[in-house]
């Protein structure tokens, strides 16, 4: 094939003969739109292609002495598809592990080294495709591990000129869980300070809001407060001596978790003792022996 074209929709054939036989003019492919003489020895033929095909235009006639004339064009396509572009990927949204995808082009006027060797990965990064053929199709596949938002996007020409863009729609790689972070008490901490007031803060930046939870309880209150949706949470003086535990619960959109969980006591009146569920049991009893 010769030339590739999207656009074209005619040709024009120019015929010089001072004695041509107009009926003896023959157009082997397209059809003739309009002829007409423009000067005393040139025509002017019109010549129609209106399908998306391969053409080998052959044009002949012959003057009123018999001679005969007949030109051909070297083949050419019109082509007014634009090429198929296709990804297959395993995860969408937000994810927690690596992301799996394949793309698919498809166009019978699309040559193997003219593929892009590199897809657009969004915030100026790259990834290196290797292609491999199969049937009517070219493949690609890609693996992606970091974390980061990702938004893979193809351009795809054929010979004709046709381009193709395909974005697939924006998603997250996020493999790390939220940071938890509180202030003001630390684990296993007695305290007599006049002033106790923890501070929570939770840190991702794909933080799922829907599902943070903070909860207060102490030894002797029950359960005292809960904080939900907040990211940072200052907790009031805690005024009342006990065992409290402050607990944490904090998820992201990747589904990552974290939790954490300090215990704590206030004894601003003496010492604060919590019996567990077993030495309840005991407490007013008789016994004859302990083991």
């Amino acid at each position: 094939i010769g030339s590739f074209f999207r656009n074209l929709a005619a040709a024009m054939v120019l015929i010089k003969e001072r004695n041509l036989l107009e009926e003896s003019i023959q157009i082997s492919d397209g059809a003739v739109k309009n002829m007409k003489k423009i000067e005393d020895e040139l025509y002017a033929v019109e010549v129609e292609f209106s399908k998306e095909k391969c053409y080998g235009l052959e044009v002949s006639c012959e003057d009123i002495a018999g001679n005969r004339s007949v030109k051909k064009v070297k083949p050419f396509l019109i082509d007014k598809t634009k090429p198929q572009i296709k990804f297959s990927q395993q995860e969408n949204g937000y994810t927690c592990g690596f992301v799996k995808g394949t793309i698919q082009v498809k166009d019978r006027n699309v040559p193997f080294n003219t593929l892009p060797n590199k897809m657009s990965l969004g915030r100026n990064r790259t990834y290196r495709l290797y292609w491999t053929k199969k049937d009517d199709s070219y493949y690609a596949n890609y693996v992606l591990k970091q974390d980061g938002q990702y938004q893979p996007s193809l351009t795809v020409e054929d010979l004709s000129g046709n381009i193709t863009e395909k974005r697939v729609k924006p998603f997250v790689i996020d493999t790390k869980s939220p940071g938890i972070q509180i202030l003001g008490v630390k684990n296993h901490m007695a305290t007599n300070q006049k002033v106790v007031a923890p501070i929570v803060q939770i840190t991702d930046e794909h933080i799922d809001k829907r599902r943070l939870l903070v909860s207060l309880s102490g030894a002797k209150q029950g359960n005292i407060q809960k904080w939900q949706v907040q990211r940072k949470i200052h907790i009031d003086n805690l005024k009342q001596d006990d065992i409290y535990t402050l607990r944490v619960k904090a998820y992201d959109k990747a589904n990552n978790l974290a939790q954490r969980q300090v215990v704590f006591s206030i004894n601003r009146k003496g010492s604060t003792y919590h019996l567990s569920a077993e030495a309840s049991k005991l407490e007013g009893a008789y016994l004859k022996s302990v083991s």
